[in-house]
């Protein structure tokens, strides 16, 4: 898998227009993997990852750590889980 950029083109001067949009799918089209970014090189990036929706700020600049990033950011979410046996204590 890898992500398809998408361009699309600047209409006025409004500095926050989207140009740029990343997405990624698996084998049967299920979109896993989403990024919309803006022209200040600040993205919004979406991943679906096991049973997590994973949502947050990146850059564009950044494109080669996205893929580490959700990897660090559901271990740390799978750290906050509390197991039934340590609930019932």
């Amino acid at each position: 898998m890898r992500f398809i950029p998408i361009t699309t083109p600047t209409e006025g001067t409004r500095s926050e227009l989207t140009l740029t949009y990343y997405r990624r799918a698996n084998s049967e089209g299920k979109l896993l993997k989403w990024v919309t970014c803006h022209r200040t090189d600040s993205c919004d990036r979406c991943t679906l990852m096991g049973g997590y929706v994973l949502v947050y700020n990146t850059t564009e600049s950044a494109f080669s750590e996205w893929d580490a990033t959700d990897q660090k950011l559901a271990a740390l979410v799978d750290s906050w889980v509390v197991s039934s046996a340590r609930r019932a204590d």
